[in-house]
């Protein structure tokens, strides 16, 4: 017989990993890729929020033709890129990237082989820039979520058969339902430290961004850890979400830790408690 763990988890077991708005940004082939006058810079345009260290890796998609300095991923094997410049406004917004296993940090130079015979492969190819690694978060007092399910009424008029009745039934007939779309909500409560560059001020900053994408959190109940110190997702419980940042609210006084209260909404759950898509 399968021997079961009977304690009950507690708050000690959970953590929150995170990856913030704007670090998915999908970029023309040819065009973005050292054509602004400067040769290692790559065009992340309007809403990229890339930031200097930041892990990334290049998906061709939809046909898309990288250029040749870099090696596209795969969901089977991945090249990780170190985002070692950011600079530029609005849709003329780039980062320059290196090896990042690249000890010196030089940026790499576009080669301009990218594309179609030196165009833009026609849309909807693109190259799609997203960041590689998830953040541990520490400054998180709690967390919730909330899943709910539409009930659908699907309750059909009786069949009966010829001959039959059912005017002396005893018990009252019933409505039949399913599950339908699936809605989630959650909130955190994070504490505000004056370390502009801890991911927890990071996440929290996220609330006013217009762009939402690439924003995804791993919400552990209960966590374990692999010889890395990194948590281990296959003995972990935990859910993976897409989400969008919808708000923050916080106060300041001066009896207690000031702590923001995140909101937020799931675009879609990747993994829950083993169960993945």
């Amino acid at each position: 017989m399968a021997l079961c763990d009977s304690s009950v988890l507690t708050g000690q077991e959970g953590s929150i990993s995170f990856k913030p708005p704007g670090t998915s940004a999908c970029v023309r082939d040819f065009s973005a890729w050292g054509t602004d006058g400067t040769t290692s810079h790559i065009t992340v345009g309007c809403g990229a929020r890339f930031q200097r260290n930041d892990v990334v890796q290049f998906y061709e998609e939809d046909g898309g033709n990288l250029d040749s300095s870099f090696t596209a991923s795969t969901d089977q094997s991945q090249t990780d890129y170190k985002v070692v410049g950011v600079g530029g406004t609005g849709s003329t917004a780039w980062i320059q990237v290196c090896l990042n296993s690249d000890a010196t940090e030089a940026p790499i130079e576009v080669t301009g082989d990218g594309g179609d015979s030196g165009a833009d492969t026609a849309l909807p190819a693109h190259i799609n820039i997203k960041l590689a690694d998830w953040f541990s978060v520490c400054g998180v007092r709690e967390f919730s979520i909330d899943i709910s399910r539409d009930e659908l009424d699907v309750t059909t008029l009786p069949c009966t058969e010829s001959g039959t009745t059912d005017e002396c039934e005893t018990l009252a007939a019933f409505r039949s339902t399913q599950a339908g779309y699936a809605t989630a909500t959650g909130t955190m409560s994070v504490y505000f430290t004056c370390d502009q560059t801890t991911i927890a001020n990071r996440l929290l900053g996220s609330s006013v961004l217009k762009n939402q994408n690439g924003a995804a959190v791993k919400l552990y109940v209960c966590t374990r850890y692999d010889s890395n110190g990194d948590p281990d997702d296959s003995e972990s419980l935990y859910i993976e979400a897409d989400i969008a940042i919808t708000g923050v609210s916080f106060s300041v006084n001066p009896d207690d830790p000031t702590t923001g209260e995140l909101s937020f909404s799931v675009r879609k759950i990747v993994s829950a408690f083993g169960v993945g898509i």
